[in-house]
């Protein structure tokens, strides 16, 4: 079995470059979805625990105005070459 795990800038990096996007200060977004209850460890007896869950439900692209830590300059991606579309 096979995983791989990115970085979340590799990963902005390589959503940029698949949408083909070449200019503008870049930033990941990540959409969660949550929902409270309450939870047992398994095997556990007794009260349960309030809990919450998230679920990721969409990873997105969020151009800036200007620069900020979070932010990728897609004009300075190493693009790769030789490669004709």
């Amino acid at each position: 079995m096979r995983s791989y795990t990115y970085k979340p800038q590799d990963l902005l990096e390589m959503l940029l470059e698949k949408e083909n996007i070449t200019q503008g200060f870049w930033e990941l977004s990540i959409n969660f979805q949550g929902k409270g209850g309450a939870t047992l460890e398994q095997g556990e007896q007794g009260l349960a625990a309030p809990s919450i869950v998230f679920r990721v439900v969409g990873i997105g692209l969020v151009e800036k105005p200007n620069p900020t830590p979070a932010t990728v300059d897609a004009s300075k991606i190493r693009r790769p070459t030789g490669i004709v579309d």
